[in-house]
């Protein structure tokens, strides 16, 4: 759930990771999702990353639209 916080003049931020990618926390739970199987040598491993990686996609998506619907920049 995204909840923009207006009285705090919430604004876009285009600096530091940012400038390279809209959301990195997500990027790097990504490539740990996608690391973790490599790491366990389990190919097994990959079902629960590529479900993981599908609702990330998914998250990330809805909160960009709403981040671009109602903020400004």
């Amino acid at each position: 759930m995204v909840r923009l916080q207006t009285e705090r003049g919430q604004q876009v931020v285009s600096s530091g990771p940012y400038r390279w990618v809209r959301h990195p926390g997500y990027a790097g739970a990504l490539w740990s999702n996608l690391a973790i199987p490599l790491f366990l040598d389990a190919a097994w491993a990959f079902l629960p990353a590529a479900f993981l990686t599908i609702v990330l996609v998914i998250r990330t998506s809805l909160e960009d639209r709403t981040l671009q619907d109602e903020l400004a920049g």
